[in-house]
């Protein structure tokens, strides 16, 4: 039975445990227990605290607390008093946490009372923003709250008063998106969106009294409080909630009796590398969500610990991953994902006037856009953002996707991430699980790098398992032989490990900007030379040599009577995407806009089909001169100036 009151008005509820804290190690901590009885009681004391400080209805509070009791009560008594939890990073230095603040202007800020506070308090100080120091106390198994006593501004105090009702729209959560895009975004999360997430999560998980969370996630994140906390207690169950991870993790496991636990694919891996004990290990599901997970860690997973692995889909902005496969469901593909009821789903694909449509139809790959009594209606005093954040009241992802013929919704990426390696649109993702499938390779992250023939092409990063040797030509090889040609990697670096966002997510700029970094713009191989040119090609000259001189490499030799110089031979890896991509626009080119290089040349100056066909089909000079001869007369100018360094007019 799903108890919404534990979420929006505390109350007192069964002697069944809710919360279990085990302690940490090497500490003389206990392990503290609290049934629902007594954490409501907590709750109820510390909104009255909360009420003396002066913390009313609408207040924003930074909470910079780590997994703990002390955060659980801290947050639903927030929440009993309609205040605004803004959960922080208490590991964060100070110039982030100044930061955050500065764009937050909480009425105060939650701190631990240990040395740990140090830069939030600095931040805070600076800013004149009073503290309020949070400890459990274990003589008194409560909570205590208490101004900081060096100093720091207090808050007003005010009577207590009973708090108003809370109210279904009342903001109860503000989370701050990670802002890859452009400056993070504040999205408020109300108690409705937070219980229609949970509902659907716990009704999907099949969730039980008897079942307990293990809290992997950190409750700064929406997969810590809500993907993980809030549905262990809306289900009458247990959380479970370790101070910190250790190699004891799995025996905790089992001998707290947890049968669930929700965390991103990175760490996943690293649990996997915990001991295990032999048997005793009492899990239902693992659940995965933040970012994709790929076939290969997904089998391993659930080999390895005998249990289903449900792999969810969202973001903070449907306040978690409500896309999630279910329990009871026996098809369990990595990026695919059942559509809720409660939700509605479109994809948004270009129409015929150069704008956008929204469309359910299966098999259409576009930007995916949702809407449902979990999403957000818009962000924080942002009109500009919600302007181009929202069609037709759906919202818009950002991620690449479509809808199967079974209603599933498929997941290839992100929009910003995609590869557009001369017209052919690649999503990282795709390459990712291509690599992964190499029994060497332990991690992978797939990235864009510059290339002056393409525009963009594929890096890839590898990690190398333990006891193997790789080198760049055994992954570009390999894909070649699971893929087609032009998703083969233009350059392999090899990395001790793969560069993560607080969430867990692979951060794909960050990592080409680290390897630009240490093996210098020129060791990141850029393709000057693809055409046999010392210097890279203007846009203009390219789209009118790139047919020529493809074709020439092709041959790898001087086409006599039309090329006038030697052209290198082509590697194994740079002949087939450029056989491929170098065909008529017409002749079914998965990705008409933009086209490529060569399919705009050939579009500017008028080739005829029939001669664009022969050129790309025919094998021998003679008739690749016939194909040309029409436009030889431009391009011959062309190459005559490239050769002397000359700037090309632009076409």
């Amino acid at each position: 039975m799903l108890r919404p009151d534990l979420i929006l008005l505390p109350s007192p509820g069964p002697d069944t445990p809710a919360i279990i804290v085990p302690p940490a190690p090497g500490t003389a901590t206990g392990t503290v227990q609290l049934s629902y009885r007594r954490l409501d009681g907590l709750v109820l004391h510390a909104q009255e605290s909360l009420a003396r400080l002066g913390i009313a209805a609408g207040s924003r509070v930074a909470v910079a607390l780590p997994n703990g009791p002390e955060f659980v009560v801290v947050f639903l008594a927030l929440a009993r008093q309609r205040a605004v939890v803004v959960p922080l990073n208490p590991d964060a230095k100070e110039a982030e946490q100044k930061q955050m603040l500065q764009r937050l202007q909480p009425r105060c800020a939650i701190v631990p009372d240990d040395e740990s506070r140090r830069p939030m308090t600095n931040a805070s100080t600076a800013l004149g923003i009073p503290v309020l120091l949070c400890t459990w106390g274990d003589d008194v198994q409560q909570v205590l709250l208490r101004h900081d006593a060096q100093g720091h501004t207090p808050i007003s105090s005010a009577a207590v008063v009973t708090p108003e009702e809370v109210r279904p729209d009342d903001v109860v959560l503000l989370h701050y998106t990670s802002g890859t895009t452009g400056l993070p975004k504040a999205v408020g999360l109300t108690h409705a969106r937070i219980l229609a997430s949970v509902r659907i999560l716990v009704e999907a998980h099949s969730l039980l009294p008897t079942d307990r969370a293990m809290i992997v996630a950190p409750f700064f994140h929406v997969g810590g409080t809500c993907s993980s906390l809030l549905c262990a207690l809306a289900a009458g169950g247990c959380a479970i909630i370790p101070r910190s991870l250790s190699g004891n993790f799995w025996h905790q496991f089992r001998d707290l009796g947890a049968t669930w636990y929700h965390a991103v694919p990175t760490m996943h891996r690293l649990l996997l590398s915990f001991p295990r004990p032999v048997e005793g290990l009492t899990i239902r599901f693992a659940r995965s969500g933040g970012s994709s997970m790929s076939a290969v860690l997904m089998t391993e997973l659930e080999r390895t610990l005998n249990c289903p692995v449900l792999e969810g889909y969202g973001m903070t902005e449907t306040v978690q991953a409500v896309f999630c496969n279910r329990l009871d469901g026996s098809s369990r593909l990595p990026g695919h994902f059942p559509v809720p009821d409660e939700l509605e789903v479109k994809i948004r694909v270009p129409d015929a006037n150069e704008s956008f449509q929204l469309t359910s139809v299966p098999g259409c790959t576009g930007e995916v856009c949702v809407r449902g009594p979990c999403v957000i209606s818009g962000y924080l005093d942002d009109p500009e953002t919600n302007a181009n954040s929202f069609h037709d009241d759906f919202f818009r992802t950002g991620d690449l996707g479509s809808l199967r013929a079974d209603g599933r919704l498929h997941i290839t990426g992100r929009t910003k991430d995609m590869i557009n390696k001369g017209g052919e649109k690649i999503s990282p993702l795709d390459i990712e699980h291509i690599v992964l499938a190499h029994e060497a390779v332990q991690e992978v992250a797939c990235f864009k790098v510059a290339d002056d023939t393409y525009g963009e092409d594929i890096g890839v990063a590898v990690v190398v398992k333990p006891g193997y040797h790789l080198r760049p030509l055994d992954i570009k090889r390999f894909v070649r032989q699971q893929s087609v040609h032009f998703k083969v990697p233009k350059t392999v670096s090899f990395v001790e490990s793969i560069p993560t966002s607080r969430s867990g997510k692979c951060v794909r700029a960050a990592l080409a900007q680290r390897l630009v970094l240490r093996y210098g713009v020129s060791k990141l191989p850029r393709t000057s030379k693809t055409c046999g040119f010392r210097k890279p090609l203007t846009r203009a000259v390219f789209r009118r040599l790139s047919h020529i001189a493809i074709m020439a490499r092709l041959h790898g030799g001087q086409l006599v009577g039309v090329c006038p110089f030697s052209l290198p031979q082509m590697s194994e890896f740079e002949r087939g995407p450029i056989v491929y991509m170098s065909r008529p626009a017409g002749n079914k080119a998965p990705a008409t806009h933009p086209h490529t290089p060569v399919q705009q040349h050939r579009e500017m100056q008028a080739v005829c089909l029939a001669a664009s066909r022969s050129t790309t089909t025919t094998s021998t000079p003679a008739k690749i001169t016939i194909a040309l001869d029409s436009n030889w007369n431009d391009d011959r100018i062309l190459l005559a100036r490239e050769k002397k360094g000359k700037k090309a007019p632009q076409a």
